[in-house]
């Protein structure tokens, strides 16, 4: 069975729990780590537009379980271009905010790689219960993202 249609949204999401971790060691460590997670993260989703382009479209479900009662991950032409635009943005976002992000911050790179795995998930998903769990996703991480700058403004925006 291909799993390709699942690894863009499990790497930067088990990652992004790695990478907190990786901070306690050394905060360059932290940084080398999460441009390797995007940049794995990028290969895979060009693998992936790569095999649908040339196999067509790739429907994956989580543990065999028919559409009906399980996870369905549905990877076609426009989901795999759109999940390469987002792996992307993703590196060029942590690639810009290598200086940007304080020695001492343990939770951006965390909450980016969630946002990140969320966006992925939702552009694939094949099932409306499983886009609110990842548009869900998407706006608590992007909700944190926003706060982060702990300013008056930037944490009555993130509650609006």
């Amino acid at each position: 069975m291909n799993h390709l249609p699942i690894l863009p949204i499990i790497v930067p999401l088990f990652f992004a729990f790695v990478v907190p971790l990786l901070n306690l060691i050394s905060f360059r460590l932290r940084n080398m780590a999460s441009v390797l997670i995007s940049s794995i993260h990028l290969l895979l989703s060009g693998i992936l537009l790569a095999h649908v382009a040339q196999l067509g479209k790739i429907e994956y479900r989580l543990g065999g379980w028919d559409p009906e009662v399980g996870i369905v991950l549905v990877a076609d032409g426009l989901s795999a271009i759109f999940v390469l635009l987002i792996a992307v943005g993703t590196f060029l976002v942590v690639w810009y905010s290598l200086d940007l992000v304080a020695i001492d911050e343990k939770k951006y790179f965390l909450l980016v790689f969630i946002f990140s795995a969320g966006m992925s998930g939702a552009v694939l998903t094949g099932d409306l219960f499983n886009l609110y769990v990842f548009i869900e996703m998407i706006s608590i991480s992007g909700f944190a993202l926003v706060a982060m700058r702990h300013r008056l403004e930037a944490v009555s925006g993130s509650l609006r």
